[in-house]
């Protein structure tokens, strides 16, 4: 299950009916210009909350902070690998959904912040932190390219406030494309 805001009605009982159990929080970096629940659930199912590298600096709860690389594993075929995206805040990194039995080949990448739709994030958010607009702009601009390196069938899901819209990585960073939720754009 993959919710881009904070599941405010999540329950025992839907993930029961959906024969699923909460085993952690995936969060892409701090957020803030919205609530995003991480520490509700972590006291709700006393499941831990995951972060990008320098993460533990900030937080005021317990946290396990995944470093570039980290393979998350979802079941016996599916793990996320943790891209470490630097930009939008320091901590920013992005999941990409691999497949283990067919040679760990890439399928998704989820970005967070990271990237939108014809868009990235912002990178002069974090000044009060000692980080300047023009260092975090040089960092998103290195993570960007880093993202452009992926294989072009990747498909990119860019949160939107609201779901996730995909697009394929052969669009990354070279054009503006449809702001419609969950559509999934071919290559451009």
């Amino acid at each position: 299950m993959m919710r881009t805001h904070f599941p405010f009605d999540l329950s025992n009982q839907e993930l029961e009916e959906l024969g699923a159990s909460l085993i952690g929080v995936l969060e892409t970096h701090f957020h803030a210009d919205f609530v995003s629940g991480h520490y509700e659930l972590h006291k709700r199912f006393n499941v831990p909350v995951y972060f990008g590298p320098g993460a533990g600096e900030r937080a005021k709860f317990p946290l396990v902070e995944l470093k570039d690389g980290t393979e998350v594993a979802l079941s016996l075929r599916y793990s996320f690998t943790v891209l470490h995206t630097p930009g939008h805040t320091p901590e920013s990194i992005c999941y990409l959904l691999v497949d283990k039995e067919r040679d760990s080949t890439p399928l998704k990448l989820f970005t967070g912040d990271t990237l939108f739709i014809g868009s990235c994030g912002r990178p002069d958010l974090v000044g009060s932190l000692g980080h300047t607009a023009e260092g975090m702009a040089q960092l998103m601009f290195d993570s960007l390219n880093r993202l452009k390196g992926l294989p072009g069938n990747v498909q990119v899901g860019s949160s939107v406030y609201g779901g996730i819209a995909m697009t394929t990585n052969s669009s990354v960073c070279r054009c503006s494309l449809p702001m419609e939720r969950g559509l999934p754009v071919g290559r451009t």
